[in-house]
């Protein structure tokens, strides 16, 4: 299985969407959204289509995706979590809980 990102733009690149395509079959695998704001990163609406979460998508990719995030001058990374196993694939990745649903990276 080869998953390909691609990344969408809107508001003169200050909201960008990444689609996670599978090459093979053509079908969307999940998506991920991030900003920046005040030298602050934000990822939200993550998701991942249950067929492919064994695949590692995010792991796969997170080193792009965080490169995009500090190109765009964030000095540190937000997200919220709704469910403990999204906290522990975000942990794993190397985000640290702040709270219930928040966690960061530096």
């Amino acid at each position: 299985m080869n998953i390909k990102l691609f990344r969408l733009s809107k508001d003169n690149n200050r909201n960008i969407d990444i689609v996670f395509i599978d090459d093979d079959t053509k079908e969307i695998a999940g998506h991920c959204n991030y900003y920046v704001s005040y030298n602050i990163g934000h990822i939200y609406d993550t998701y991942i289509f249950p067929d492919y979460r064994t695949t590692k998508i995010l792991k796969s990719h997170i080193n792009t995706i965080l490169h995009g995030i500090k190109q765009m001058g964030a000095e540190k990374v937000l997200l919220s979590t709704l469910s403990d196993e999204a906290t522990m694939v975000w942990e794993k990745l190397g985000f640290k809980k702040i709270n219930k649903n928040n966690m960061e990276m530096n």
